[in-house]
């Protein structure tokens, strides 16, 4: 006797599909209905319900996710650290834009760098920058050079002389002053008196004609002509006997202190910068925005008489001609 084989029988006398088939036919349809298991007890409405919907790690890939399904509140409630977001890609020389990087924040414009807020630096802004209230938040003295009524002037010799030009102010050795003194200073304001404990900073443009022929003393503070004189001051020296090289300088406890910086061509115009940090513990020399030293000085005396100075001695007989403009200096209130 042959075997029976269920599922090639007929369903019954009257219908004369397969059970096989008939098997087949009931999976296909319910595989093609979109409401299967949606019912209040079916398997995917509980899946759905549940808390946490359970899927294999890396498997939710970027092309799954609507663009701006994303929204802010669904990326994190806490920092989000050392990321590079930019609002074009490649943003920088090449490309305009915006961007944030753990070095800070660039914005870039036509191939320029136009704001540059470092982590670790001054901020930089170049072009307009609109504002309806300048504020300062130290005590500041910018000397754009207008006028020398303010100042105090001083000439060892009839022929030396200190002039205005446009923004700018001039001193000229002139000739045959060998050794003679000239300065140009600002006394103690009547509204605070210079203090080193206060941070104080100067910051000047400065070019020689000849850096061999005059002796430089640019200063915060000093009490007497230098170099002689005792501090507290700090600022930047000139020698001449020394081309292309100018010296972080200051006076504590008596004693001077120089740092030499070679390579400067001060025929050519160079902004200097001295600020002292930590209410007198830190002094740094900049130039050209660049840091060139720090220095850790103790200071004797915390005030001075004089907010800053520049003092010129001839070293020759032929005439120097040394130009100052966009002198500032400021210190804590």
């Amino acid at each position: 006797m042959s075997a029976v084989i269920w599922g090639l029988l007929e369903k019954g006398q009257t219908d004369p599909e397969k059970i096989e088939e008939a098997i087949a036919r009931l999976i296909l349809a319910h595989d093609n209905n979109p409401d299967a298991h949606l019912g209040a007890t079916g398997s995917l409405l509980s899946h759905k319900a549940e808390e946490i919907i359970d899927h294999v790690a890396g498997s939710i890939i970027e092309d799954k996710i609507a663009i701006g399904a994303v929204t802010s509140p669904k990326i994190t409630s806490n920092q989000i650290i050392g990321k590079d977001f930019r609002t074009a890609e490649d943003v920088g020389a090449e490309v305009d834009g915006v961007k944030f990087t753990p070095d800070g924040i660039e914005m870039w414009q036509g191939g320029i760098r136009k704001v540059f807020v470092p982590i670790s630096a001054a901020a930089e802004f170049l072009g307009n920058v609109k504002v309806n209230l300048l504020t300062y938040l130290r005590h500041t003295w910018l000397s754009p050079f207008e006028s020398l009524d303010s100042y105090y002037l001083y000439t060892e010799s009839g022929t030396m002389t200190i002039e205005l030009l446009r923004g700018a102010v001039e001193l000229n050795t002139a000739i045959n002053n060998l050794n003679k003194m000239m300065e140009l200073s600002f006394l103690e304001p009547v509204f605070t008196m210079p203090d080193v404990k206060k941070n104080p900073c100067i910051q000047f443009g400065m070019k020689m004609s000849n850096a061999t022929r005059a002796n430089i003393w640019i200063s915060w503070g000093y009490v007497y002509p230098l170099p002689d004189g005792w501090g507290p001051w700090f600022g930047f020296v000139v020698k001449s006997a020394q081309a292309n090289k100018i010296y972080c300088s200051y006076n504590d406890n008596s004693v001077a202190h120089e740092f030499e910086i070679s390579g400067i061509d001060l025929t050519i115009a160079h902004i200097f910068r001295a600020e002292i940090e930590d209410a007198g513990a830190t002094l740094k020399f900049y130039i050209d925005g660049v840091l060139v030293h720090t220095a850790n000085p103790t200071f004797e005396w915390d005030t001075t008489s004089t907010l800053w100075a520049v003092q010129i001695k001839a070293a020759s007989n032929s005439p120097c001609l040394t130009y100052i403009f966009n002198f500032i200096c400021q210190q804590d209130p």
